[in-house]
C-alpha cells in the first residue's frame, strides 16, 4: 500500500506540471493552473463520493461481489476521464482520486 506521503508527494509533483502545461496555453498560465488544480480536485472528490455510494448501492445485492472503490475510481478516470483531459490534468485528478480514496 502506498502511503499516504508518498501520494502527497506524487501529487505534488503532477501539479507542479500544471503550471508549465498552462503557460504553454494561455497568457495567465499560473492563475488557470491554480484553478484547474482547484478544480480537479474537487473532481476527484466527486468522483469518490459516487463511488462509494455505488458501493453502497450494490452492497446489498446478493448477485453482486463487493465493490473494489479504488478499482472502481480508477476504471472511471481510465474510461471517462482519459479522453476529456490533457494527461498532465488527468494525472493530477488520478493523483488526487488516489489520496481521496486512503
Amino acid at each position: 500500500m502506498t502511503s499516504s506521503a508518498n501520494l502527497l508527494n506524487e501529487l505534488s509533483g503532477s501539479a507542479a506540471e500544471l503550471t508549465p502545461h498552462c503557460a504553454e496555453r494561455f497568457e495567465a498560465g499560473g492563475q488557470v493552473a491554480e484553478q484547474e488544480f482547484r478544480q480537479l480536485l474537487t473532481l476527484a472528490v466527486a468522483i469518490g463520493r459516487d463511488v462509494e455510494a455505488w458501493r453502497a448501492l450494490t452492497n446489498p445485492l446478493e448477485l453482486a461481489r463487493r465493490m473494489d472503490t479504488q478499482r472502481a475510481g480508477i476504471l472511471v478516470l481510465e474510461s471517462v476521464f482519459d479522453e476529456l483531459l490533457t494527461p498532465v490534468a488527468w494525472r493530477v485528478l488520478a493523483d488526487a482520486f488516489a489520496l481521496v480514496e486512503l
